[in-house]
C-alpha cells in the first residue's frame, strides 16, 4: 500500500551553507526548531510538504 510523504530532511556538514543554497535556489526559508541545535524547520504553506535542514554529527558517505 502506497503511503504519503509528509516530511523530508536534508542533511549536511554546513547549515549556515545550506540555508544560503536553498533559499537562493528553492526559495526555502527554515526557522530554528527550539531544543534542537543544528537543526532547522522549512517553513511551508499549509497542506504542503514539510521538512528541515540539519547537521550530521558523525559523518556518512554521501548517498542519496
Amino acid at each position: 500500500m502506497a503511503q504519503k510523504v509528509v516530511w523530508f530532511e536534508i542533511m549536511g556538514r554546513n547549515l549556515g551553507a545550506m540555508k544560503e543554497f536553498y533559499q537562493k535556489v528553492l526559495g526555502l526559508e527554515t526557522r530554528p526548531m527550539g531544543e534542537m541545535p543544528g537543526y532547522e524547520e522549512i517553513q511551508v504553506e499549509e497542506g504542503s510538504l514539510g521538512g528541515g535542514l540539519g547537521v550530521m554529527e558523525v559523518e556518512h558517505p554521501p548517498y542519496a
